[in-house]
């Protein structure tokens, strides 16, 4: 599944948030998973599957 990255989002507060709960995602929590060539941003591995589990292939 999809892995805890290290990144340098230079973003706003709240700019990004997780696709699953709303919880803003900053540099030290963002969790990404790849899907059909579009990267998926989530504040940690429960909110991708119950994302990925809820949406399926869908996406």
């Amino acid at each position: 599944m999809g892995e805890k990255m290290k990144l340098n989002l230079n973003l706003k507060q709240d700019e990004l948030k997780c696709e699953q709960c709303g919880s803003p995602i900053n540099e030290g929590n963002a969790y990404t998973e790849e899907k059909n060539g579009k990267i998926h941003y989530f504040c940690c591995s429960h909110c991708a599957e119950k994302y990925f589990s809820k949406h399926g292939e869908n996406i």
